[in-house]
């Protein structure tokens, strides 16, 4: 009876497996190579089974990459927002002015500006809202109109198996209620 390889043995043969899988070598040839070169059996089918569960690790990671870049997006999108909020607040704050005269009796002048706010700001956080919402997939899908591939007539949708034998069976009556047709003698 051939030696089963231990969880460390696969953990092994699952990265010389990936790195021949994706150098686009068959299972077989991936087989061959593992069996010749181990102290226990590796088939095919083990192989194939290895290649299926680097498939699912490969999915696995990709997904939680995904997740950990959309989490990292986010967290930039929200620090933008709140820095434009923030702008916006002070944008409302009254602006003191003060003026300096030059002339005989100098002296300086305070003003008191009220601010309506600057916004460009609010334009700011609009934007991140935005781009949240997109990131996150909470828009209502966009409808696009189907074209022919020249993009210039509205796409129709071909006739469907029932209206085409619909159109053979019509011509078919129209045909049979004609005069039969007559060979040409010569």
């Amino acid at each position: 009876m051939a030696a089963k390889r231990t969880r460390r043995q696969r953990e092994i043969d699952l990265v010389f497996i990936s790195e021949l899988y994706l150098a686009d070598r068959t299972q077989l040839e991936i087989a061959q190579l593992l069996d010749d070169d181990r102290s226990y059996t590796v088939t095919r089918q083990t192989v194939g089974k290895d290649i299926a569960e680097l498939h699912r690790r490969w999915f696995e990671t990709s997904m939680d990459n995904v997740d950990q870049k959309k989490a990292i997006e986010l967290a930039k999108i929200n620090n933008a927002e709140r820095r434009a909020w923030v702008a916006w607040e002070l944008s409302l704050q009254d602006k003191e002015r003060r003026t300096v005269s030059t002339g005989p009796q100098g002296g300086t002048t305070d003003m008191t500006e009220t601010q309506s706010g600057n916004p460009r700001y609010l334009d700011i956080v609009l934007h991140c809202i935005e781009k949240r919402c997109k990131l996150l997939g909470l828009n209502a899908p966009t409808k696009i109109s189907p074209t022919d591939p020249s993009g210039t007539k509205p796409y129709e949708r071909p006739p469907t198996v029932a209206e085409l034998m619909r159109k053979i069976n019509a011509l078919g009556e129209e045909i049979a209620g004609q005069a039969p047709y007559e060979t040409p003698t010569g």
